[in-house]
């Protein structure tokens, strides 16, 4: 009698497993979707436009110095607007380094705009003089690293000149 419910019981307990694996995927999933969506909400908040107005202003003046050559030439709130900035992407690639973003909405929606902030942000220049920007330059390298393959023309453009800053460093040294 116990043996005839064996198959019963073992069919159950399968069932079980899968179903909470299957429900806990979906609920992760749904929350990656849910952060990305929140971070493409924030990025489209008026305030944010009006930061990203501003720092986008301080950071043309010279666009291949990037957030450190712009720095003391901006005001006190253009230094904040490029801290915003700078901050949105930086929360966006640690939740993208510990996964914690939806990768192909990231891709479909923020590529473009990664592709032409990052290069902004970090300048085209050796940032030798970066300081305490470094780990802040270094992490929004490697975001654009993660959205360049989708072909955005802006991140094709920012591949090929860090192809031809790092091999005017080589041939420095």
């Amino acid at each position: 009698m116990i043996l005839d419910l064996a198959p019963a019981i073992i069919g159950a307990l399968i069932g079980a497993l899968f179903g909470g694996a299957l429900t806990a995927w979906f609920s992760r999933q749904a929350s990656k979707t849910s952060a990305t969506a929140e971070l493409l909400k924030d990025w489209h908040s008026p305030s944010m436009r009006t930061v990203r107005r501003l720092a986008k202003l301080a950071c043309e003046r010279k666009p291949e110095a990037g957030l450190v050559g712009n720095w003391d030439e901006a005001s006190e709130q253009e230094q904040l607007a490029i801290t915003v900035v700078a901050g949105f992407f930086d929360r966006m690639s640690l939740l993208h380094k510990h996964r914690e973003l939806n990768g192909a909405m990231l891709k479909s929606a923020f590529a473009g705009l990664i592709a032409f902030w990052v290069p902004l942000i970090v300048g085209q220049s050796n940032q030798s003089d970066a300081g305490e920007w470094r780990p802040l330059f270094n992490r929004l390298e490697r975001l654009i690293a993660k959205t360049d393959s989708i072909g955005h023309p802006e991140a094709e453009l920012y591949r090929t000149q860090q192809a031809g800053k790092a091999s005017e460093e080589s041939r420095s040294v």
